[in-house]
């Protein structure tokens, strides 16, 4: 990550926006899994989504959609999470392993009651993982699991000798075992996932973990369930109980809405409004709505590992294009080139009838020389500059 600095200036003389990127002064790598996606037993996320088996008249490799893996493997999806969500913590994954046709049934209690055939089970999203060249992430079942579930659940995926989990898994037809690191152990389990105190969160999660052991060279990356919104209080005592024994990570779970679950908004439908309630930090030219304000720009950068400075600059105003100068400190920077992800309207949205709606074009209103960058910025508009 690059050290940036953004601040609108009040001499005469100065562009009202200003940015100063120094390309030179990065030490932090940003880490791809940041950017991971989400799998979870949700309306037809899983089943027709991901999963319509062998049989069915849509183009599929194993039963996983054809068309799913190519739009995924397009955006390279660095991790995959799954069962859940609030299903992780009601999904016993011994009913997802055998011949499908012996699997029993389940209700979704969390997510409409329908029943699910679990058809879709470890060896499955495994193969999706494989298929999409991603690395697998499993959160366990915590709240209405038992520690030998989960303990041999990760002895069935990972174990590579003789055992009774793996002697199963090489009956199911998985002779190796599989390559895991990101491990779930729980999830929102202040809600969902068993309405805990985080004390006692905290002491059972030490226990699961204690017994989701490291098989050969395959080591657990443990992850914690952490707070909802800014419960401070939760990750506190996570951090003192448990923290630096079986925790290697903490989940972060922020949710959308206004006040309360029952006041929900909706993500199409909104105005500008709206902009003032997620605050800001950055400096630059306001843009004012109903008497409030808020900065107009938004602004990150990054060095790619071939030496690219990447800048990724938001304006949410509506209306308004914003003329930016951006000084490049630290490389020698001859060329830019850019993208835009913009819209005719400020809540446009693609739909299976208009899936052109909102999309990416070539950006070339940019200029470079020597080593000044100077970009007018449309309105409701993300623009990704490359410069090198």
């Amino acid at each position: 990550m690059i050290f940036i600095s953004a601040f609108a200036q009040n001499n005469m003389n100065e562009p009202k926006n200003k940015l100063v990127v120094h390309a030179d002064a990065g030490k932090n790598t940003i880490s791809r899994h940041i950017y991971g996606q989400f799998s979870e037993h949700l309306g037809r996320g899983i089943y027709e989504g991901f999963w319509v088996g062998e049989n069915s008249p849509l183009p599929n490799t194993r039963g996983i959609r054809n068309d799913v893996i190519a739009a995924l493997k397009n955006i390279k999806v660095p991790n995959l999470r799954w069962p859940g969500g609030c299903f992780a913590d009601e999904y016993h994954w011994r009913d997802g392993i055998g011949p499908r046709e012996q699997r029993p049934t389940m209700i979704n209690t969390h997510w409409g009651g329908v029943t699910e055939d679990n058809s879709f089970g470890t060896h499955e999203f495994f193969d999706l993982c494989e298929q999409l060249d991603t690395e697998p992430y499993i959160c366990g079942n915590v709240g209405s699991g038992t520690v030998d579930e989960m303990s041999k659940w990760v002895e069935y995926i990972t174990f590579d000798g003789k055992s009774p989990m793996a002697d199963l898994r090489r009956k199911n037809g998985r002779d190796k075992p599989w390559k895991i690191k990101y491990w779930g152990v729980g999830n929102e389990n202040w809600g969902c996932g068993g309405n805990m105190t985080p004390e006692y969160y905290a002491d059972l999660y030490k226990r699961y973990a204690t017994y989701s052991r490291n098989y050969g060279d395959n080591h657990l990356f443990k992850v914690a369930g952490g707070a909802g919104g800014g419960d401070f209080n939760w990750t506190e005592v996570m951090m003192k109980k448990v923290y630096r024994s079986q925790m290697s990570g903490l989940s972060l779970h922020h949710y959308v809405v206004d006040g309360t679950w029952q006041k929900k908004k909706s993500a199409t439908q909104f105005d500008e409004s709206e902009y003032f309630d997620l605050p800001s930090e950055l400096k630059t030219e306001d843009y004012e709505h109903n008497g409030r304000k808020i900065p107009a720009l938004d602004v990150s950068s990054s060095k790619a590992q071939d030496g690219s400075i990447n800048i990724s600059i938001v304006n949410v105003h509506p209306e308004k294009n914003i003329a930016l100068e951006c000084e490049v400190r630290g490389i020698k920077a001859p060329r830019v080139s850019g993208k835009i992800l913009t819209a005719s309207k400020l809540n446009s949205h693609n739909t299976f009838d208009q899936p052109d709606n909102v999309k990416i074009a070539d950006f070339n209103r940019a200029s470079l020389r020597n080593n000044l960058l100077n970009v007018v910025v449309p309105a409701k508009s993300v623009v990704v500059l490359q410069v090198k």
